[in-house]
């Protein structure tokens, strides 16, 4: 799958998921369970990763 979008939207894009990956250190303090912490941790995880695909994506022009 393939997203088109303009140098703003991508900008929020990847200010959002800054936002949410950097939010997941007090959600992993404030987790009470072990299972909530892992699935904390796993979406750590995706966030990195989605986060360096976007890094390495070259912005849009427009």
């Amino acid at each position: 799958m393939q997203l088109e979008l303009s140098r703003e939207e991508w900008e929020e894009l990847r200010e959002l998921v800054r936002a949410a990956y950097a939010d997941t250190n007090s959600q992993m303090r404030r987790a009470h369970s072990h299972e909530y912490r892992q699935e904390i941790h796993d979406r750590r995880d995706m966030l990195a990763g989605l986060l360096k695909r976007l890094e390495l994506t070259a912005q849009p022009v427009a």
